[in-house]
C-alpha cells in the first residue's frame, strides 16, 4: 500500500472516532508469577510461559506477555491489563501444553505438568558420592517402539529422564566421565538395565577416582549459585628448582544450593578458588580451601562478601516490586552489571570488582527511577523506593482537530540529578486521542510520537516542552515522506 493510500485510509478511520473525554485512572494490572514443576520430575528450568490475552484485550506499549522459569522452575510476567488469560506452557523438548482460563492472580500459581514416565534416581561413585554433569541415558529395553531420552546429573548426582513410555522397560547408560590424570582419558561408564518408569529412585555406580565436593558461600554462610569452582594442584618444585603450579582440575560449576563436585582428581593437595559467578568475572579473592586433600567432600569455600552489593526495592507504601537494577562501575576495564530483583524485592548483584564504586539505576514501568551514586562494594542494606510520581495527561489530534488514536508516545525527563533522558517512560493514546502517563519526577519533561516512515524507520511528528503533572495538547503535523 502506497503512502498516499495509507494516508486516506487513516483519515477515515479517524474522521469515525467518538468525540474527546475526560481521562481516565489508568486501568489495574497484574502480575502473573509461579512454579512450573513436572509431576514426578520436580521443578522444570527454561519452559516457556506465554500469557494468551482474550479477544478485545490489548496489550500497552513495551509489555511482554511471556517468560522462561529459572533453575528453581520459577517465573515472573509484569504489568499486564487485568483480564482472563490463557497460559501456554511449551517445555524444553517441544511439549506445548495450554492450560485453562485464570483470571485469579493474586497468588503465585503453581502448574504441574504431566512430564509422562520418569526414572529418577543418582549417579555415584565408588564412595557412594555423587558425581555432576553425566548425561544418563534411557534406551528402550526391547529396542523398538518407544523413543529414548536423556538427562544430565545435578551437581549432587540426581537426575530426572522423562517423557518415558510408561509400558516400557529401560536400559540406563551414563557418558563416561572425564578423568584429569593424562594417563586415563575417559573412567568407565555406569549401566542399569531393566529399568521401569515411575518407580523408586535408583542408583548407577560409576568409577570417578577422586573427588573434590562441597559449598560455595558467602561469609554468612548463604549459598552461591552457578559459581565456576577450580583446583590448582599446590606448588610443586622441580629439579631445577623452579616453582610449577600445575592445574588439576576439571572445572565445577555449582548447583542452585551452592553444591559443587570436581571428579578424576589425582592424589595430591589443592587450592580451590571461585573464577566467575553466573558467567561473571570475580576479582575478589575466594578462601577457605586453600589447603584441601584430593578425595575430601565436605569443602567449604567461601566468596569475600566485598565482591557483591545487595538490597530491596519496594514501592512508597513498603511493599516489595519485581524491578530491573543496572551498576555502573567508575574505573575503566570492568563490566557493568543487570539483575532483577526477586518477589520479595531482594536484589544482589555479584563479581563486582571492589576496586571501584558503582552508580546503581532501578527502574520499573509507571515508577520514578531511582539513581544511588558511589555505592561501595560490599554494602548489602540498600532500601530503593520507587515511587508512583506525577503524571502527564493530554490529547494528541492533528492541524484540523481531529483525534490520533492507538499511536505510541514517550515521555523524558529533561533533567533530573543531572541526567538528562535517564527517566523515560512510554505510552498509547486512547481511542479519543488521550493519554496519561505515570512515573515521572517533579521537573521539565518533553512529550513525543512518531509516526512509521515508508523505509520502515520512525519519524517524530509531534512534540511538545511542559512539566510532569501538566495536561499537555500535541499537534501532529504528517506530511509525505
Amino acid at each position: 500500500m502506497d503512502h498516499r493510500r495509507w494516508l486516506v485510509t487513516l483519515a477515515l478511520i479517524l474522521a469515525a472516532a467518538a468525540p474527546s473525554r475526560a481521562v481516565e485512572d489508568p486501568e489495574p494490572t497484574l502480575d502473573i508469577t509461579g512454579v512450573v514443576v513436572g509431576i514426578g520430575a520436580g521443578p522444570l528450568e527454561a519452559v516457556s510461559v506465554v500469557a494468551v490475552a482474550p479477544e478485545g484485550v490489548s496489550l500497552p506499549h513495551g509489555v511482554h506477555p511471556a517468560a522462561l522459569t529459572n533453575v528453581d522452575g520459577r517465573f515472573a510476567i509484569l504489568d499486564l491489563p487485568r483480564a482472563k488469560y490463557e497460559l501456554t506452557v511449551t517445555r524444553q523438548s517441544g511439549v506445548l501444553e495450554e492450560l485453562d482460563l485464570f483470571d485469579d492472580f493474586d497468588e503465585p500459581l503453581r502448574i504441574e505438568l504431566d512430564v509422562g514416565g520418569v526414572i529418577r534416581g543418582t549417579v555415584r561413585t565408588t564412595d557412594e558420592g555423587g558425581i555432576p554433569g553425566l548425561r544418563v541415558f534411557a534406551r528402550p529395553a526391547s529396542g523398538e517402539g518407544a523413543h529414548s531420552a536423556s538427562a544430565a546429573s545435578a551437581v549432587d548426582g540426581s537426575f530426572a529422564i522423562m517423557d518415558l513410555d510408561r509400558e516400557q522397560t529401560y536400559d540406563l547408560r551414563t557418558d563416561r566421565p572425564r578423568a584429569v590424570r593424562p594417563s586415563i582419558r575417559m573412567l568407565p561408564a555406569g549401566v542399569l538395565a531393566g529399568v521401569q518408569p515411575d518407580g523408586d529412585p535408583i542408583e548407577i555406580d560409576v568409577a570417578a577416582g577422586n573427588v573434590l565436593a562441597g559449598v560455595v558461600q558467602h561469609a554468612d554462610g548463604t549459598p552461591i549459585p552457578r559459581a565456576l569452582v577450580w583446583a590448582t594442584r599446590r606448588n610443586s618444585v622441580d629439579r631445577s628448582g623452579v616453582i610449577r603450579s600445575v592445574f588439576a582440575g576439571v572445572s565445577a560449576r555449582t548447583d542452585r544450593f551452592g553444591r559443587f563436585c570436581i571428579v578424576g582428581v589425582p592424589d595430591g593437595r589443592y587450592r580451590l578458588g571461585v573464577s566467575d559467578i553466573d558467567g561473571r568475572p570475580v576479582t575478589v579473592a575466594a578462601r577457605g580451601a586453600e589447603d584441601a586433600v584430593a578425595g575430601e567432600r565436605d569443602l567449604e569455600v567461601v566468596v569475600d562478601i566485598a565482591g557483591e552489593i545487595a538490597g530491596t526495592v519496594v514501592d512508597e507504601d513498603g511493599v516489595p516490586l519485581i524491578a530491573t537494577l543496572w551498576a555502573t562501575p567508575s574505573g575503566p576495564d570492568t563490566p557493568a552489571r543487570q539483575v532483577p530483583s526477586d518477589e520479595s524485592g531482594a536484589f544482589r548483584m555479584t563479581g563486582l570488582d571492589a576496586r571501584w564504586s558503582y552508580r546503581i539505576i532501578a527502574y520499573r514501568a509507571g515508577r520514578v527511577p531511582v539513581v544511588l551514586d558511589a555505592v561501595r562494594v560490599g554494602t548489602r542494606d540498600h532500601r530503593v523506593v520507587l515511587r508512583t510520581g506525577l503524571a502527564v495527561t493530554g490529547r494528541i489530534e492533528y492541524e484540523d482537530g481531529r483525534p490520533v488514536p492507538r499511536i505510541p508516545l514517550s515521555v523524558e525527563s529533561l533533567g533530573v540529578d543531572g541526567v538528562r533522558g535517564m527517566v523515560s517512560q512510554e505510552g498509547e493514546t486512547d481511542e479519543d486521542g488521550r493519554f496519561r502517563v505515570t512515573g515521572l519526577p517533579e521537573g521539565p519533561i518533553r512529550v513525543s510520537t512518531s509516526l512509521a516512515r515508508s523505509d520502515k524507520r520512525t519519524r517524530t511528528v509531534g512534540s511538545v516542552d511542559a512539566d510532569a503533572g501538566d495536561d499537555v495538547v500535541i499537534v501532529v503535523r504528517v506530511t509525505r515522506y
